[in-house]
């Protein structure tokens, strides 16, 4: 063996199956210690101006779960709260370790944290092992013929295909993991964990790698229509868009469970590909994190702050019923359609002409599946600040997409039950059919969507300009 004792920090990978940096600390390793550190930046609520109470959950559900993992192969997880050098210090103080091994993050605090992990490893004869385990393949590989990074997803995608055939998920017999209670006296127990957040029992999915492994076993039943049903909001989807961005199942698993039941041509495996590519995106484009802008051409357009509006937009009482519809559910179980989340946006950014980066804020707050490089990737495609958006001039309606997609508005009678009584083709025209029923407690339209839509565009010409 190379290392005598090596430390595992499970971050954005709660699996011990296909975790290729777990599977290399434990080749590599006689005795494997595998820790989470809970962060201040993580789940405390005035240093995290992001944070997600539903999220949080889901990550502790994991946690849980992962401990279970853990200990069918003799192993015990240690959990731990502080600052990462901190929590290390501690524990190397108290042991003597030859490695630390983590699965590679490419968030600029991500890179950030583990710089600084490098750093304390090389002041203590430490050797750092970052493992790219990620994405469907290495990182970094994917560029255009004149080696620079995609901008626009079809030929990034077309360009990983040709490059990489994505691997079989990795299995050992052996973790090597050691049956040492504690390092250190300062762990984090299950109670203690419950204090980082406030339950929420409508959650629309719990945490955990079994959980997961129950969708992967009725993914044919449930989905196999999936590439003509996917934008309609009552449909059936995976639900597993929190268990990925946790990294409960890796993303060659799902890769290879959808190939595998629905066939290579499943838009299931697209959307593993747009995962791959926004992250990308992030990584060579970390000013998406900051300055929020990919492209420069509309950092200039003017918005608007009512907060009337917004608290309209925020409680689903906008009279747009597709958008409220969407609202009401993210607002009582942390999650929304794809769809959905988009025509949302689009009425927050495009028609109330509302800062988008509230939006952003919000829906960061509110999902269960939250992350940065997707959800910005999305907002970026509404408001034409990516080079992969629609054009400007082009500005979703949402009643074309309850046309297409929920005509018979089954999906928004679930979420705004003052409407159950009321005709498809009225509410579909609520704009003008409003005022037919005075007695139903929901809104008037706030804006006129066809005027706000003009006055847009020409803010962002102006601003193009």
């Amino acid at each position: 063996m190379k290392f005598k004792n090596s430390l595992f920090i499970f971050r954005r990978d709660y699996r011990i199956v296909d975790n290729y940096g777990l599977i290399e600390c434990c080749k590599n390793s006689e005795n494997v210690y595998p820790i989470f550190i809970f962060t201040p930046e993580q789940i405390d609520d005035k240093k995290n101006k992001y944070k997600s109470n539903n999220s949080v959950q889901f990550l502790v559900e994991s946690l849980r779960d992962l401990k279970k993992q853990i200990q069918k192969q003799n192993g015990i997880l240690g959990v731990y709260y502080g600052e990462v050098i901190d929590v290390l210090d501690k524990l190397t103080d108290a042991k003597d370790f030859d490695a630390i091994y983590v699965n590679e993050d490419y968030t600029p605090y991500s890179k950030k944290r583990d710089l600084k992990i490098k750093e304390f490893c090389d002041e203590n004869t430490i050797i750092f092992n970052q493992i790219d385990d990620m994405l469907l393949y290495p990182v970094n590989k994917v560029f255009t013929d004149s080696q620079k990074p995609y901008t626009i997803f079809t030929p990034y995608m077309k360009k990983a295909k040709e490059l990489f055939n994505v691997k079989k998920p990795k299995k050992i017999k052996n973790y090597n993991f050691s049956k040492q209670r504690t390092i250190i006296d300062e762990i984090i127990n299950d109670s203690d964990m419950n204090d980082f957040y406030k339950e929420n029992k409508n959650i629309k999915v719990r945490g955990g790698r079994a959980l997961a492994l129950k969708i992967f076993k009725n993914i044919v039943p449930t989905l196999k229509d999936y590439n003509k049903t996917r934008d309609i909001p009552t449909n059936n989807n995976t639900n597993l868009s929190a268990y990925i961005r946790f990294g409960c199942v890796s993303l060659r698993e799902c890769y290879w469970t959808f190939r595998n039941k629905l066939g290579k041509d499943t838009e299931l495996i697209t959307q593993m590909y747009w995962f791959c590519f926004y992250t990308e995106l992030g990584m060579h484009f970390p000013d998406m994190y900051s300055k929020r802008y990919l492209t420069e051409s509309f950092k200039d357009v003017k918005w608007d702050y009512d907060k009337k509006l917004f608290n309209a937009w925020t409680s689903g009482k906008t009279g747009y019923p597709l958008s409220d519809a969407g609202m009401r559910e993210m607002n009582k179980t942390g999650f929304m359609h794809n769809r959905v989340r988009m025509v949302s946006a689009t009425l927050l950014s495009r028609i109330l002409m509302l800062d988008w980066r509230m939006g952003e804020q919000y829906f960061s707050k509110k999902l269960v599946d939250h992350l940065r490089s997707n959800n910005d990737g999305n907002w970026f495609w509404v408001i034409g600040t990516a080079p992969h958006s629609q054009v400007y001039f082009r500005v979703m309606s949402e009643k074309s997409q309850i046309e297409r997609f929920d005509k018979q508005c089954k999906y928004i009678k679930e979420w705004i039950p003052e409407l159950k009584d009321i005709p498809p083709k009225d509410i579909l025209n609520w704009d003008k059919k409003y005022k037919d029923y005075p007695d139903v407690d929901y809104p008037a339209p706030v804006v006129n969507y066809s005027k706000n839509r003009k006055e847009s565009i020409e803010r962002f010409k102006k601003a193009k300009n």
